[in-house]
Formats: structure tokens, C-alpha cells, sequence
């Protein structure tokens, strides 16, 4: 059996479709691709998810694509490039929750 069954697993499977902001960790090594980011951080729709990267559709390119009707670029980038990714919440979905449930003594 191979150890990788016992490391930790991120789930951003639950992310795909949804916009995302990446953060990149070298801008000048990704210079090439001319990604559309301000200050290392990319605005986007996360397309994939898999081991060695993630796949996304930024939202400059998207934007451009549709207004000139042509086709919608995504790029990958392996996770040496990744600093973090992080997804925006509505604040409405933590309305329920907002009491105070921490542990309770038994008896």
C-alpha cells in the first residue's frame, strides 16, 4: 500500500465552479502566461482541482472572451505556483449559527 492513503486530504472538489482568488507565489517565473493578476492575486473561477495543481478561468479573460465572443481561456498552474486559494462566503449563510454552542457539562 502506498503511504499517500494516509496523508490528509483537501477537499476543494466542493469549489469547482465557483470564484476564487489565488495567490500566487512567483509572479516572474509565471510572467509567460500573462496572467491578468494585481499584486500576486489572481481573480477567478476555479474550473478543477486534482493532485499536482488546479485549474482556473480568470475572470479578466472570461470577461474579454465574452465580450468579443470568442473562446474562453483556462490555465493550470501546479501547486509550487499556489500560495493559497481562497472562496468568498455570504455572510447570510452563518445567520443560524451565530449563538454561542460550546460544550456542555453532562448531568
Amino acid at each position: 500500500m502506498s503511504d499517500n492513503k494516509r496523508l490528509p486530504k483537501s477537499d476543494f472538489g466542493k469549489c469547482v465552479g465557483d470564484d476564487v482568488v489565488l495567490y500566487l507565489a512567483d509572479v516572474d517565473a509565471l510572467a509567460s502566461l500573462e496572467l491578468p493578476h494585481e499584486k500576486g492575486q489572481l481573480k477567478g473561477r476555479l474550473v478543477g482541482v486534482d493532485r499536482p495543481g488546479v485549474w482556473v478561468e480568470p475572470k479578466a479573460w472570461f470577461d474579454k472572451a465574452v465580450n468579443s465572443e470568442e473562446s474562453v481561456r483556462h490555465v493550470f498552474l501546479k501547486w509550487d505556483n499556489v500560495l493559497g486559494l481562497t472562496r468568498a462566503l455570504q455572510a447570510e449563510l452563518f445567520g443560524d449559527k451565530k449563538e454561542y454552542r460550546g460544550l456542555r457539562p453532562r448531568g
